[in-house]
């Protein structure tokens, strides 16, 4: 993954001439003069597309596209007590739908 990123910034880099902003997408037409900036359901999209290809548990993924969020162990302590509890009361209803053979 770290792979495609970094070509993906040297093309995006040869392409318009400079580093991409933390807003833009690296991907990008080879006729288009401007890059594409990126809406927060795009990187929510994208990060939850990437968590799949990577093989990360459904469950996690479930849990990061209806909270926005992904709890790591040992960095609990940078989200609130609410994304917590999102995040939580997600896992459980992904378990739910998955006892009662609602989710592939």
């Amino acid at each position: 993954m770290r792979r495609l990123i970094q070509q993906r910034r040297r093309a995006f880099r040869k392409h318009f001439g400079r580093d991409p902003r933390p807003d833009e997408s690296l991907k990008f037409r080879p006729d288009q003069e401007t890059p594409d900036v990126l809406t927060d359901d795009d990187v929510r999209r994208i990060l939850a597309e990437s968590m799949s290809e990577a093989e990360i548990d459904a469950r996690f993924i479930y849990a990061f596209k209806k909270t926005g969020v992904v709890v790591l162990h040992g960095k609990k302590q940078r989200l609130s007590t609410e994304q917590i509890a999102a995040w939580e009361l997600a896992l459980e209803e992904y378990d739910q739908m998955l006892a009662k053979g609602g989710v592939m």
